[in-house]
């Protein structure tokens, strides 16, 4: 099973009705992503403020057995992207991959039980490699909520990861990624 933003929009303050001077004067432009995977949907928004440290993205949480959505805040980031979501098939495990962070958020995070945990290891690797995650492909048979187990990660240079949301071992702290291979395209036929 593979998993990725279903669907993005944007809208700008232009088009609205009750624009005022200030609004006229600078564009403001909010887009909206979401995903979505066994009753829980994700949506992703942002609005850039004029915070020069980034944007602001927010990301609301809904579960099918509650009207109420958890809202989280991620870090302020430049992005000259929108930023990827993917979220696994039993609704739990949620990754935000933007062009320089990549963000890992379970439901706990949402909950604010736990912190939201950026993959540092996966972006040292993105940024050695020149590409960014594009598609995830979720170990189904034996992951669980508790535990992912292996992903499997399609970058935008055509490379496939192996890789892990969670700490493999007691002897490390990051979670591990591994180079499997780069595709290359056949030739076409003549």
């Amino acid at each position: 099973n593979t998993s990725s933003g279903a669907g993005s929009s944007t809208s700008s303050a232009q088009d609205s009705p009750n624009n005022n001077k200030a609004q006229e004067d600078q564009e403001e432009v909010w887009e909206s992503l979401v995903a979505g995977g066994d009753g829980t949907l994700i949506l992703s928004t942002l609005n850039p403020n004029g915070n020069p440290n980034g944007n602001s993205r927010t990301l609301l949480r809904w579960r099918i057995t509650s009207p109420t959505p958890h809202v989280r805040v991620l870090p302020p980031a430049v992005t000259k992207t929108p930023p990827r979501l993917f979220l696994d098939p039993t609704g739990y495990h949620n990754v935000v991959v933007t062009d320089k962070n990549t963000y890992y958020l379970n439901g706990k995070c949402y909950e604010n039980k736990e912190p939201i945990r950026e993959m540092k290891k996966w972006e040292k690797v993105m940024e050695k490699d020149r590409c960014v995650i594009t598609s995830i492909a979720w170990d189904v048979a034996s992951g669980t909520e508790s535990n992912p187990k292996r992903l499997l990660l399609g970058t935008s240079n055509s490379s496939c990861y192996s890789a892990s949301l969670l700490p493999q071992d007691s002897t490390s702290d990051e979670p591990s990624i591994t180079f499997l291979g780069k595709f290359q395209t056949p030739p076409l036929p003549h």
